[in-house]
């Protein structure tokens, strides 16, 4: 917990060149002269002030005030962390009074978002290596032998930004993330030895109603803004649709149409799934109605279709996740909207970093052959955090519920083994440890000019 706001506070610090908390000062610079090392960094004395070279990680105005907008732009959602606006001055390029959870976030989940535009490629990936580290670490969930490669990758990740940042940036802060992966295997996850309380649940898991269904295993609770409206027919159509074509046993008769659809002489298959996917519904309600009593109850419940109202709320819970309207959020500091979705318009960069553009959606409702719903055992929530480049795409970011964990059977028998804990370990982009070579170093960037700074004063 000390250890990861710590080197957050290093990295912002002196990517910022916050004044007396900066590890990029005339004295460090002065210390590169002394050792003789970095030469293209030395200082470079003009009359009675100093010129130092811009470094690798160094940045303009402009670029300071990219990063902060990053940071200044985002809502998070409701109860993930506090709202870091608050602490962010976007025209003085400041960051200050920071609590340990807030720089937990950020360095886990915004950091590679402000620098990967921003700076250059090879600074970008070691600063996402070290995020991706810290994601790792604190997963509630981990696997030992994940641990031990990644007690190999940190080191590497050390000197890459041993490459980049200068000897006074390496605290004993810094040092201290090769011993955490060790800490990790013996004393098990960092998740529940740390003392943030946001990311405890004292009281429990939030109540899930569940349903008397038998195709509905969890429905969630509505938590706010309870109303029941009348469905048009297109809007039924496309809930019905949905709920048949996810169901987990109905794959036999998705079969049986489309092979009834074959022998009525279609033949092109684009022109199969869209009548499949117009006609199943009536299709499947005249099967089973003619088959009678041999189907299971669950197939007769849904040949017999929802009614056309439904009960709506403006906050739901469910997976662990609270879940707000678009127009219930507007006006809060929180964002609670956001639900996974993946189309042609989603893109990931070289970092692993997923965006999407709003202004190409698909599956808005307006056609009936649309798909604008999903399950509610389905919801998985994330946030947007808008690209401070390109401002028509937003980055993806995905929230956590509290105290819930995906383990597999294979993994719950393996936890009986007394030689090894295994537990499911997130996935990570593979590019999100990108192999830097040291040729690919950059030592100084020469598209941006440096800063003159005045010579110390002796103390009297």
């Amino acid at each position: 917990m000390h250890i990861e706001k710590n080197v957050c506070d290093n990295i912002i610090n002196t990517l910022l060149g916050t004044d007396k908390k900066s590890k990029d000062n005339l004295n460090s610079r002065l210390d590169l002269q002394a050792l003789g090392i970095r030469s293209d960094l030395h200082p470079i004395e003009v009359e009675d002030k100093f010129y130092l070279p811009p470094a690798p990680y160094s940045m303009t105005s402009e670029e300071k005030k990219l990063f902060c907008k990053v940071l200044n732009g985002v809502k998070f959602p409701d109860g993930y962390a506090s709202d870091i606006r608050r602490n962010v001055q976007v025209n003085e390029k400041k960051i200050i009074g920071l609590k340990s959870h807030d720089n937990h976030v950020i360095l886990q989940q915004l950091l590679p978002l402000a620098v990967r535009r921003i700076l250059p490629e090879n600074v970008s990936a070691a600063l996402v290596r070290v995020s991706n580290f810290f994601k790792q670490i604190y997963s509630p969930v981990i696997r030992v032998s994940d641990m031990q490669k990644l007690e190999a990758e940190i080191a590497e990740t050390i000197c890459l930004l041993e490459k980049i940042f200068l000897p006074s940036f390496f605290t004993i802060m810094i040092h201290l993330m090769v011993h955490l992966p060790a800490q990790a295997r013996i004393a098990g996850p960092v998740h529940f030895r740390n003392m943030y309380p946001g990311e405890r649940n004292d009281e429990g898991l939030p109540m899930e109603v569940q349903s008397t269904t038998p195709f509905f295993r969890n429905i969630g609770r509505g938590l706010a803004g309870k109303y029941c409206v009348a469905l048009d027919h297109k809007t039924w159509l496309q809930a019905h649709r949905y709920v048949l074509f996810n169901y987990d046993n109905i794959d036999p008769y998705l079969n049986k149409h489309i092979d009834y659809l074959s022998s009525t002489g279609l033949q092109n298959k684009h022109e199969i799934d869209r009548v499949h996917h117009e006609t199943f519904h009536e299709w499947f309600r005249l099967h089973v109605t003619e088959i009678g009593d041999d189907e299971p109850e669950e197939i007769k419940i849904l040949a017999k279709e929802p009614i056309m109202a439904a009960n709506k709320y403006n906050s739901y819970t469910i997976n662990g996740f609270n879940f707000h309207t678009q127009s219930y959020d507007e006006g809060r500091p929180v964002q609670s909207s956001g639900v996974s979705l993946m189309d042609k318009w989603v893109r990931t960069d070289q970092f692993g970093i997923t965006t999407v553009n709003f202004k190409h959606l698909f599956n808005t409702g307006d056609n009936i052959s649309d798909e604008p719903f999903i399950l509610a055992s389905q919801a998985i929530q994330v946030y947007y955090v808008q690209d401070p480049v390109d401002t028509e795409w937003f980055a993806v970011r995905q929230s956590k519920p509290r105290d819930l964990y995906n383990m597999s059977e294979t993994e719950k028998d393996d936890l009986g083994n007394d030689t090894e804990v295994s537990i499911i370990l997130p996935d990570v982009h593979p590019n999100s440890t990108m192999n830097i070579s040291v040729e690919e170093t950059v030592f100084v960037r020469t598209d941006i000019d440096g800063i003159i700074v005045e010579a110390n004063k002796p103390k009297t």
